[in-house]
C-alpha cells in the first residue's frame, strides 16, 4: 500500500516498493523546492491517481518554462 501525499511522493513510494531509503525524501524535497520557486506543484491533476501517473510517465517539468525570470 502506498502511503504519502501524491504531489510529493517519489515514484518508488507511488508503486508501493518495500525497499525505500533517503532518496524518497530527497525527491520530496525537490518537489517542495520546485513549488517554492515556481509557485505551483511540479505535478498536478484532478485525482491522486492522475498526479501519480504524471510522475511515473510524464516529463520532468521545467522551471524555466514556468518562470523564465529565474536567475541561473
Amino acid at each position: 500500500m502506498a502511503v504519502g501525499t501524491p504531489a510529493y511522493m517519489s515514484p518508488e513510494q507511488a508503486t508501493a516498493e518495500s525497499d525505500l531509503d533517503g532518496r524518497a525524501d530527497i525527491y520530496a524535497l525537490g518537489c517542495v523546492l520546485y513549488e517554492m520557486l515556481a509557485g505551483k506543484q511540479p505535478y498536478r491533476g484532478g485525482t491522486p491517481a492522475a498526479v501519480l501517473a504524471q510522475q511515473l510517465t510524464g516529463p520532468v517539468p521545467s522551471l524555466r518554462a514556468t518562470r523564465a525570470d529565474l536567475p541561473s
